[in-house]
């Protein structure tokens, strides 16, 4: 039985840790992509992968993970992925954005 759930655990981590690392990986070429543009004065629009995806799948996969001790680093998830901080951002500035374009 121990070795099922063990089994289990793995195939359940190794999907979500790659979603998590896939979300990662486009959001902050997102982000970097329009600080340059930015820099440049260059036109740059594009959307999130999947926001606010990321860090519950990265929570997620470090709680599967039949590794000891893996769950104490929970946390880890919210730093690698930032869509969930710039998201509060938005919520938080948009009833003082400009209505005037």
């Amino acid at each position: 039985m121990d070795t099922t759930i063990y089994i289990a655990r793995w195939v359940g981590a190794v999907p979500l840790g790659l979603l998590f690392v896939l979300c990662a990986l486009g959001n902050w070429s997102i982000i970097i992509g329009s600080l340059v543009a930015a820099i440049r004065d260059d036109d740059f629009s594009s959307s999130f992968v999947l926001p606010f995806f990321g860090p519950p799948l990265g929570v997620l996969f470090v709680a599967l993970l039949p590794i000891s001790g893996s769950f104490s680093y929970w946390w880890a998830a919210f730093l690698v992925e930032p869509t969930w901080l710039l998201g509060v951002w938005m919520l938080l500035t948009y009833p003082f954005a400009s209505r005037y374009d």
